[in-house]
């Protein structure tokens, strides 16, 4: 089985640029993944129901990212908030 872990934001920036973009990382964890979504978008926003990994995230103090303690089941954000959502990477 091919992983395209390390290459899905440049297979993803093939078909839509990420640079003008309000981005929702679903199952953002401790923000590893996240550093190199917000280089490549205007804003992002994470959430992960684990409260540790979005603690570790947020000390990360990643410049224009945020992070939330939630769950793709019931989104805390109102309709329409975001450009994109990313959810490929946080399936196990």
């Amino acid at each position: 089985m091919h992983r395209i872990k390390e290459q899905f934001l440049d297979i993803l920036e093939r078909s839509i640029s990420l640079k003008e973009l309000s981005v929702l990382e679903v199952g953002s964890g401790n923000g590893t993944r996240s550093l190199a979504v917000v280089a490549r978008c205007k804003m992002l926003t994470g959430i992960d129901p684990d409260s540790a990994k979005v603690t570790d995230a947020t000390e990360r103090n990643i410049p224009h990212a945020k992070f939330f303690v939630g769950s793709a089941e019931a989104l805390p954000f109102p309709e329409e908030s975001f450009d994109m959502v990313i959810f490929a990477l946080s399936l196990h």
